[in-house]
């Protein structure tokens, strides 16, 4: 599917005239079989990746330190807190009717952790493993449970499918921004097909169906020109995407139906319960994360940084991270070394 759109990009934009056709086909081959993000994204567009080609890229030292470190925190991510919370909530999802209302709250929050952990996680190993090569690929994640919409979690999430929608389903089909119906019929058509493409599941399109009628409810809140303060519109947006996140997760109509009614608690709250502690632990490496990633414009500047040996890296498409300064690559290796062992019992 990346392959795909891929393609139909690039064949789009040299049709519509907004990007030159390529004549190497070397170059183009490199651009649609470029293994980091060929398996699960970041979706690249060639209007980014072929003028790289021109800027003779390649390795260097520190290339092959600041997308080492960025590929080890993937791997930490993913090791660390998705692999360990799936393994926690797989039981739940497969017999919801057994488990209490409390273990099922914390297993959907808990699936909110891992998706984003594990989507996030590949991401950084791909754009880790791009860098080092000498190749940038576009940003795929901005903390987006922080978002305090919809349409700024959309901005946030898996940020080049967003923009792939956008420029070739929903401008296309009339959501241009003109009043009317079209704005609202073409962000449902999109939402509905975004769903689809995720997985063959009538799951997955009512997960997209949920999104799209959520995005029509932002556009007319806003057009009427009232605003919610920060803090409920946080909760209100965070607690819309952690349950809209159910039916992408079950299997079936069946499971879905049965998780809803025990997180609301219709069938009693009753039942097996999970083990908090790992989970917990889990979920507070992402809240800590998403703190310190909200913290780094003000400890760019805070003297303590260079006394402790750290520093703000920035790579060039604005995302940033906080490393070491002089032992960046071995202090990543280390973390994903002892992390592995530790959550593995």
């Amino acid at each position: 599917s990346f392959y795909t759109f891929k393609t139909m990009s690039y064949t789009l934009d040299v049709y519509w005239g907004r990007l030159p056709a390529c004549r190497s086909w070397l170059d183009y081959a490199l651009y649609v079989s470029f293994f980091p993000d060929l398996i699960a994204g970041p979706i690249v567009r060639a209007s980014s990746f072929l003028p790289q080609l021109a800027g003779n890229p390649g390795p260097s030292r520190q290339r092959l330190i600041e997308g080492g470190n960025l590929f080890l925190q993937g791997l930490t991510k993913k090791l660390l807190v998705a692999d360990r919370l799936g393994e926690q909530i797989r039981p739940v999802f497969e017999c919801p009717e057994v488990f209490s209302s409390g273990s099922m709250w914390l297993a959907v929050l808990a699936y909110a952790g891992q998706i984003y952990c594990d989507f996030s996680g590949y991401s950084d190993m791909a754009t880790g493993t791009a860098h080092m090569l000498g190749y940038h690929l576009p940003l795929n994640f901005n903390l987006p449970y922080v978002s305090r919409d919809v349409s700024e979690f959309w901005r946030r999430w898996h940020i080049p499918l967003s923009q792939w929608l956008r420029d070739y389903l929903y401008i296309p089909l009339g959501g241009d921004g003109r009043a009317g119906g079209n704005a609202y019929r073409s962000l449902v058509i999109t939402m509905l097909l975004g769903g689809l493409w995720h997985g063959a599941a009538w799951t997955f399109v009512l997960w997209g169906g949920l999104h799209g009628l959520a995005l029509c409810l932002h556009r007319l809140w806003r057009r009427s020109g009232r605003r919610l303060p920060s803090a409920p519109a946080w909760l209100l947006t965070f607690g819309f995407v952690v349950l809209a996140w159910v039916p992408f997760r079950c299997d079936g109509r069946e499971m879905m139906m049965t998780s809803y009614q025990r997180l609301l608690g219709w069938n009693g709250t009753q039942g097996q319960q999970i083990d908090p502690h790992w989970t917990a632990i889990c979920l507070g490496l992402i809240l800590a994360g998403h703190a310190l990633n909200l913290s780094l414009p003000r400890l760019r500047n805070w003297r303590g940084l260079s006394w402790l040996g750290l520093s703000v890296v920035e790579l060039p498409l604005a995302w940033s991270y906080l490393c070491f300064t002089q032992l960046t690559f071995l202090s990543g290796f280390l973390l994903t070394l002892w992390s592995g062992p530790l959550f593995l019992f």
